[in-house]
């Protein structure tokens, strides 16, 4: 696809939609401008390419807590060194949809009930 033809190929396809879109262009007429153009209510999101796997990174300390309390206790979230470093994971590529995804399918995973004594339940994440 586009993205895997690399920097050269974006810049020069951009440089060619922005000059099309120029006022003068040759489609800056209302011919052209009905057959090649989409009003963007009428568009739809679609993924650019598959994602193959990627790797996250803690934006904040809420992420960081949010995601410690799953495997520790609520006061015990933060490992000790956590804003000394970057912290990062490996994610999901089934996490990653276009974010106008009105349901977006959570993957499953397992959720300790805090203070329950149950075992953890396998359940979508949260």
């Amino acid at each position: 696809g586009h993205l895997g033809l690399g920097p050269p190929q974006w810049a020069a396809a951009r440089s060619d939609i922005t000059a099309l879109l120029t006022a003068g262009s040759a489609i800056d007429n209302d011919a052209c401008k009905q057959r090649y153009l989409l009003p963007m209510a009428e568009a739809h999101m679609q993924m650019p390419f598959t994602v193959g796997d990627y790797t996250d990174f803690y934006l904040s300390i809420e992420h960081a807590r949010n995601v410690g309390s799953l495997f520790r206790s609520r006061d015990k979230a933060l490992m000790d060194n956590w804003t000394c470093m970057p912290i990062g994971y490996h994610g999901r590529a089934s996490s990653v949809v276009v974010s106008t995804s009105a349901n977006p399918r959570r993957p499953y995973g397992q959720i300790a009930i805090p203070d329950a004594g149950d075992p953890p339940e396998i359940r979508p994440t949260r």
